[in-house]
């Protein structure tokens, strides 16, 4: 039988569990949240993009002047897609970096 002060440890071992278990499954929540939110971002902007670009009204540059690769508003378009998936794929390297740091503890 355990005396009242092993009890007590057991007890206070428990919660420390208890309270670790729940911190990782907060921190996959938010890490989920976050990922989620950057597609979304990502779908949004790829859907928003091209019909903004294709307005003559969103430009104020005179495009004669311009002699870039950025010159055509599709290609500003692909540009900023792809710097929003390059994020994306930032924040899910972070997600699995944790995942699997969690998994060590």
């Amino acid at each position: 039988m355990r005396s009242d002060e092993e009890r007590i440890l057991e007890m206070h071992k428990r919660a420390e569990q208890i309270g670790h278990k729940n911190d990782v499954l907060r921190m996959w929540g938010t890490s989920a949240v976050l990922v989620a939110a950057c597609i979304v971002v990502i779908v949004l902007a790829g859907l928003a993009i091209p019909s903004a670009l294709n307005d003559p009204q969103s430009f104020t540059q005179d495009q004669s002047i311009s002699a870039s690769i950025f010159a055509s508003g599709s290609a500003l378009g692909f540009v900023v897609i792809g710097i929003l998936a390059f994020f994306l794929g930032v924040s899910v390297t972070i997600f699995c970096y944790r995942m699997k740091r969690s998994r060590k503890v």
